[in-house]
């Protein structure tokens, strides 16, 4: 195992599989700037090659999370097997997605390894409509740069990391500065916010949060609301939800979203 030093190497590992056959399974869809980011961190590491599947893995605070390209079923198996001595040394964490019928041959796969089920996510969306007419709550302000740190620990308080990929304080900058979080403040603390990203023509619902001595307010909603004055010049809103989230899929229904067919199913395996 050796660290990734440039996003190009990300690049080449990928393509070294890819260039087998036109059909490949993955679970890495590499986004340069946070990428880039990981790298400056030091935290990102590839496996060599096993015939026909690369691995790469993340270092977290208390977990790693595993990345995969191959070229097959088969060769993703023999390569987990190679590369077994790699993960136990902490936790590991897997994302799966895709269809529902689609995973549940990969999931075996990792099962096989002593993997099993942490948690399931479905994606949400929904269609904007031209004639919605969203008002710019003015009660709810755009996060500033001396936000960071508040916005952080509120993340790393009340969202699970194994799930829910808790941001690096210069990711929360890169989207303040892009006007991409709204909060909603009571006596100069934040005590809900939205954090989002435009890309093209979509908008993604990236953290939905109220503190919970605030909830039942109204803060959820405005910060919404807010959210969906932002996103007027998209076609369309996406995010994800976890399964067992009841609460929350009712929410988002209740404002029009609908459950795709898209899953992540994490997968966790215990260091030995």
């Amino acid at each position: 195992m050796k660290i990734v030093k440039s996003f190009e190497e990300i690049m080449l590992g990928i393509k070294s599989v890819r260039d087998f056959k036109e059909k490949y399974y993955t679970n890495f869809f590499p986004n340069k700037d946070q990428i880039e980011l990981w790298i400056e961190k030091a935290s990102l590491y590839k496996i060599d090659k096993f015939n026909g599947v690369v691995f790469f893995i993340r270092k977290n605070e208390s977990f790693n999370s595993l990345y995969f390209v191959a070229k097959s079923e088969e060769s993703l198996s023999n390569g987990i097997s190679l590369a077994a001595n790699f993960l136990e040394e902490t936790c590991t964490v897997i994302d799966l997605i895709g269809k529902a019928t689609e995973l549940s041959r990969l999931n075996d796969i990792f099962k096989n390894y002593k993997f099993v089920e942490y948690t399931s996510l479905t994606r949400m969306s929904r269609v904007i409509n031209e004639d919605e007419d969203f008002k710019n709550d003015i009660s709810i302000d755009f996060a500033n740069t001396n936000d960071v740190q508040e916005i952080k620990i509120l993340l790393d308080t009340y969202f699970d990391p194994l799930s829910e990929q808790i941001p690096f304080k210069e990711e929360i900058l890169n989207w303040i500065k892009k006007n991409h979080i709204v909060v909603k403040r009571e006596d100069d603390h934040i005590v809900g916010f939205v954090i989002f990203d435009l890309i093209g023509m979509t908008s993604y619902l990236r953290y939905w949060f109220v503190h919970p001595e605030y909830r039942d307010k109204k803060i959820g909603s405005a910060l919404l609301n807010k959210y969906f004055f932002l996103s007027s010049g998209c076609k369309k809103q996406m995010f994800w939800v976890i399964n067992d989230n009841e609460n929350a899929i009712k929410r988002y229904k209740h404002y029009g979203f609908e459950m795709e067919s898209l899953n992540d199913i994490i997968l966790k395996k215990d260091r030995n």
